[in-house]
């Protein structure tokens, strides 16, 4: 046993006399005084870590029974993205926003689709304004059910003055909040950075009036992205782009993301879309089954500041749905800054992997879908040392269908077989495999389930038998 070390004499006249505590007081103490509770460090977060953090967890009411201090940033994030299904919720949150006005500011995304009513579109706003001044919704009043809904909707987008995100389904919402007369009387204009369109499944641009869907847009002072979904035989612009409503000005959209997806067939007016891009222009991306044969010289009017582009066509695998394609070599190699490229079906041809290494020598990520005119050869150019090679790839991914023939269903065998192609067999994807391993880039797609090489219980959607 140690020795205790003995306290200088010095130090210990130094230390003040013990005094007694004082008594106790005349209140005896609660018992959440005599355990006090432990602090609860989360909500000493700072009010925007926590509007983060429940916003990417799935802000729910139950987290204002926690605790007090999470009232305001739960709240927040509630309403940072509101989605709305019907008119009935609609005006359920329109008589939120007017009992408590100061959450209208907080709500960044919007989204509202209504596919079993469809307000007429109606152009008098300055009319329905009036009359919508004084209506209470539980009276009885003039106004249809669907100039009610027109005009909740718009009373709605008014009063949402940070709003940054917008999501519509129908021609109709579409047309009821881009008006050019209501689009004066609002003040959300100036926060609004992306627009995302789609009609419903029973909608075409079938209509006169649907030719302004993309100049309307372009009104936009600080719209950053705009995303369409969906279409027959027509895009939401002008065959001849003639006359103030429908006119798209060459270079005069600043764009930053334009997205077209899940079109049916792509017609010469996207012509007049693409020409009015800016150098800001940063993304294009673009998926449908069909389109016609000057795409590919209308694609050489994209300003060549893009950083992503992605193109595909037809469907996933299997059977390809796409008609004869153009092929846009010439296109896809006038881009210096292309940092990812995503492309599926015949709209390229092998060279291109290899005109690719000269003219956008800072791609990092190539991805090839179904259907991708591939050869070993071709891939292996730009993976081994030489004046071909991407220096600055780091991910690829090739897919490679491994749905059962129709003889083998025939036969009863639903196993799933890989569906190799001429110039790129299992040795060739081995081969490939092999180069991208030793260059240490990531390998995407399915091509590793084809061959059989990919972990099993890494939790992707294996698709070998």
């Amino acid at each position: 046993m140690a020795p205790r070390r003995r306290v200088p004499s010095k130090l210990k006249a130094s230390r003040p006399p013990h005094r007694p505590s004082a008594p106790a007081a005349t209140q005896p103490k609660t018992t959440q005084e005599a355990t006090p509770s432990r602090p609860c460090h989360f909500a000493l977060l700072p009010p925007e870590l926590l509007i983060r953090i429940f916003d990417e967890a799935g802000a729910d009411p139950k987290f204002l029974k926690l605790s007090k201090s999470f009232f305001h940033p739960a709240r927040a994030a509630l309403y940072n993205d509101v989605n709305l299904f019907s008119w009935a919720m609609l005006r359920r949150f329109l008589k939120a926003l007017q009992q408590a006005p100061d959450t209208a500011p907080m709500v960044k995304k919007l989204g509202f689709s209504n596919s079993r009513e469809k307000p007429e579109l109606i152009s008098d706003w300055e009319e329905l304004a009036a009359k919508f001044a004084t209506l209470s919704f539980e009276a009885d009043c003039s106004l249809s059910k669907e100039e009610l809904g027109a005009a909740t909707l718009r009373d709605v987008i008014g009063r949402l003055s940070s709003l940054e995100r917008l999501l519509l389904f129908g021609k109709a919402n579409f047309f009821t909040i881009f008006d050019p007369a209501f689009l004066s009387t609002v003040d959300y204009l100036p926060t609004l950075l992306g627009v995302t369109f789609s009609l419903t499944e029973v909608e075409a641009y079938d209509d006169e009036r649907d030719e302004e869907i993309c100049q309307r847009l372009s009104l936009l002072p600080n719209l950053q992205r705009a995303e369409l979904y969906h279409n027959g035989d027509f895009l939401p612009l002008s065959d001849d782009n003639i006359g103030p409503s429908v006119r798209l000005e060459p270079a005069s959209w600043g764009l930053t993301d334009l997205c077209l997806r899940e079109m049916v067939y792509i017609g010469p007016e996207i012509r007049h879309l693409i020409a009015a891009m800016t150098p800001s222009l940063r993304l294009f991306l673009l998926q449908a089954i069909d389109c016609y044969p000057g795409l590919a010289d209308d694609l050489k009017l994209l300003p060549r500041s893009l950083f992503c582009l992605d193109i595909k066509f037809g469907s996933a695998c299997f059977v390809n749905t796409a008609g004869p394609l153009p092929v846009l070599d010439d296109a896809l190699t006038r881009f210096p800054d292309l940092v990812h490229l995503h492309l599926s079906n015949t709209i390229f041809t092998p060279d291109l992997l290899t005109r690719l290494s000269k003219r956008s020598p800072k791609i990092k990520c190539l991805d090839f879908g179904h259907f991708a005119p591939l050869t070993g050869e071709a891939l292996l150019s730009i993976l081994k040392p030489g004046k071909s090679q991407l220096q600055h790839l780091e991910y690829i991914a090739i897919r490679v269908c491994q749905c059962p023939t129709d003889e083998a269903l025939v036969r009863g065998d639903y196993r799933h077989k890989p569906r190799w192609w001429d110039g790129f067999g299992k040795s060739d994807a081995e081969r490939f495999v092999r180069a991208a391993e030793q260059r240490s880039i990531e390998i995407g797609g399915n091509v590793l389930c084809a061959l059989r090489r990919c972990r099993a219980n890494d939790g992707h959607a294996c698709s070998r038998g």
